[in-house]
């Protein structure tokens, strides 16, 4: 299975954007013209957020000015970005500036910039946003630019991940690029199969209204922009694993002889910033979960600050129980504030990753999905226990010949809480499910906090339980504690799992008469 690109369509979108764009109005039509099924969807959603642009001009920063007259709704939705209307110090990129993939031999035939605006000087550090004019008249041509790319870059369609078939998809920074700016004009065609993300364009980001998504569009926004006065590079590898069926079983954990490695317990920083480790995306089984349509917390946030990413929302089946994706080289280019509903865009990131020598950050992400628990669900059963254990291990383990994401280069793992927001997990479990599962991976974990463990004694627990495990205890030997705990108290009468996982540990390794050396 593949994606076709450029899309069936593709003498339509050239046509369509063949001439210069005048106006925000105008690139609205064309978008329409393009995708008529996304029509009405669209243009309800932004005409809601035209109403709350209005409000917010008036009592934020200075934005866009808007006309009773001229039903403008992405032009609304720049201005509830805050966008300014004039530039403070710089003049926009000319007819050969086509951001970052390099210029075509034909490119100044779409979207010619006037020969007055010389190659911009404002730079996107200083000011992470383009003003309205920057926008129409440099980063939106160059995104233009960038998505009529696609017959040129991509000359045969591109593969899909699908489920149940361990795979891999290479793209340039260029080709991811192209593709970003694809989505966000919404020209690539709509998923045929239930199993990829229902939304690889941007029409219901650019619809959202609330504070929250308009950070998202900010980010995107200013990813674009500085993509234009540098050229991405590098290169991002996309990898679904597929860990056989025997890993998700009770047999197979308490059998298992691993043992339980050291655990480095972190209460401040993110998982972001553990530079060097394979870092945990609390991911949706849809990869990228909401961020084009809804949703800012983990997942995400990092598909946000880190925009390439997004592309993988084109080509990745959901995932199954014993699957994980893995996501190398995508470059961090905004900073955050808040989480959820308070997130906010926090400015221009420099990334300070080493890179390859391509340009490629070495930043490794593996995805891997919680399941949900609502009241009554006993996360404690065998259950769902093995079937967390075989998505962690599934995330964990190297993919065969994944040199990209190599353990020598990636030894340990950062992750935190995972499924234990929204999801309802219990911390005090999936903090020892992902120990086990990483240790039987081979690796060491690094668990972050989020400053709240310090604060209820549970970074103490996994501190104390690391030491106590360095004498000698074993990925089996926490699976039979846990099937204590279960056996020993019905669901109602449980205690806390803290002080009973801690004083077992204790009361095993003293047996021990050879101590363990990690």
């Amino acid at each position: 299975m593949s994606v076709q690109l450029p899309p069936a369509n593709w003498a339509t979108v050239q046509a369509v954007f063949l001439t210069p764009i005048e106006s925000v109005n105008d690139l609205a039509s064309r978008i329409r013209t393009i995708s008529p099924t996304l029509r009405s969807y669209s243009l309800h959603g932004l005409k809601q957020c035209l109403k709350k642009s209005t409000r917010r001009s008036a009592t934020d920063v200075p934005s866009a000015a808007t006309s009773d007259v001229d039903p403008d709704p992405i032009g609304h939705l720049l201005a509830a970005l805050q966008l300014p209307s004039s530039s403070p110090g710089g003049r926009d990129g000319d007819a050969n500036d086509v951001g970052g993939v390099g210029t075509a031999p034909d490119s100044a035939a779409f979207n010619p910039r006037p020969a007055e605006h010389a190659p911009s000087t404002v730079d996107p550090f200083a000011q992470p946003l383009p003003t309205l004019d920057t926008f129409l008249r440099g980063t939106l041509p160059s995104i233009v630019d960038a998505m009529l790319k696609l017959g040129s870059l991509f000359p045969a369609p591109l593969p899909i991940l699908q489920q149940n078939v361990a795979g891999v998809v290479t793209l340039s920074a260029a080709q991811a690029h192209t593709l970003l700016a694809s989505m966000f004009l919404c020209v690539l065609p709509l998923p045929d199969t239930a199993e990829l993300p229902p939304c690889n364009n941007f029409a219901s980001l650019l619809s959202k209204k609330a504070p929250q998504e308009a950070a998202k569009i900010k980010m995107f926004l200013h990813y674009f922009e500085r993509a234009r006065h540098a050229p991405v590079t590098g290169k991002l590898v996309v990898r679904r694993a597929c860990l056989p069926a025997d890993v998700a079983t009770a047999q197979f954990w308490s059998e298992s002889t691993s043992p339980m490695l050291p655990l480095e317990v972190a209460d401040t920083g993110t998982i972001e910033e553990c530079h060097g480790f394979v870092q945990v995306d609390f991911a949706n089984r849809y990869i990228g979960g909401g961020v084009l349509c809804g949703g800012c917390v983990q997942e995400e946030i990092r598909f946000a600050i880190c925009p390439l990413l997004t592309v993988s929302l084109v080509f990745c089946e959901s995932m199954l129980p014993l699957e994980s994706l893995r996501l190398t080289g995508a470059e961090q280019f905004s900073q955050y504030d808040g989480y959820g509903f308070g997130f906010r865009f926090g400015g221009a990131f420099q990334d300070p990753t080493p890179r390859n020598d391509d340009g490629s950050v070495l930043t490794c992400l593996t995805a891997i999905d919680a399941i949900p628990f609502y009241p009554g669900s006993d996360q404690f059963s065998v259950k769902h226990r093995t079937r967390d254990l075989g998505k962690a291990l599934a995330g964990f383990v190297a993919p065969p010949g994944s040199s990209e994401c190599s353990p020598k280069v990636y030894p340990n793992i950062a992750t935190g809480n995972w499924g234990c927001g929204a999801f309802g997990g219990i911390k005090e479990l999936k903090s020892l499910l992902q120990w086990m599962a990483a240790s039987q991976a081979g690796h060491r974990l690094r668990y972050m906090s989020f400053g709240k463990g310090k604060e209820t004694g549970f970074s103490e627990y996994l501190r104390q339980i690391s030491e106590q495990a360095s004498r000698g205890l074993t990925v089996g030997d926490v699976w039979a504690i846990l099937e204590d705990y279960c056996d020993s108290f019905n669901r109602a009468s449980r205690p806390p799992l803290q002080p009973f996982v801690l004083e077992q540990v204790k009361v095993l390794v003293s047996s021990r008469t050879v101590p363990h050396s990690a």
